[in-house]
């Protein structure tokens, strides 16, 4: 079980935990961002930001944010603009609010989830991109996220 800081407050006779805290590691260069659910845990995603820097090599690149489950991918968006060379972009996703994806360079993007988006163990959140160069980077991501630990 990761050792996390915890406000536990009860909804509907359930524990659920509001988490602020750092939910994905920074990836090495040239790696897309992942995070699985732990074994025992359900997250409720809220909001995350991070931020993604793009090397000099040329080529075009396309951001993404799968969430796969057993089953396959059960939700990807990927924004209708081309992230170029060179360029440095923040990135929110958050439930609840407008797509807001600005497609001039080093401009910050809103990208919007669903809003019972439930990560249940196991699952896999992806944010990435299409084309990555070995020299990409993408910050950690702090998210907002509901957690239930709901191991026996």
């Amino acid at each position: 079980m990761p050792q996390i800081p915890v406000t536990t407050r009860l909804d509907q006779d359930r524990p659920l935990v509001k988490i602020d805290y750092q939910v994905i590691p920074q990836p090495a260069a040239g790696q897309n961002l992942q995070f699985t659910v732990p074994v025992g845990y359900r997250f409720k995603l809220i909001s995350t930001y991070l931020s993604m820097v793009t090397d000099a090599n040329v080529g075009d690149r396309l951001l993404f944010v799968q969430v796969a489950g057993p089953n396959g991918a059960f939700f990807r968006f990927q924004p209708p603009y081309i992230i170029v060379a060179g360029e440095t972009r923040y990135l929110t996703l958050a439930t609840n609010v407008p797509q807001i994806a600005h497609s001039a360079t080093n401009m910050s993007s809103v990208i919007p989830l669903p809003t019972d988006l439930t990560l249940e163990e196991g699952t896999t959140i992806t944010i990435g991109l299409l084309g990555i160069q070995v020299g990409d980077q993408f910050s950690a991501a702090v998210g907002q996220l509901l957690s239930q630990f709901v191991a026996e």
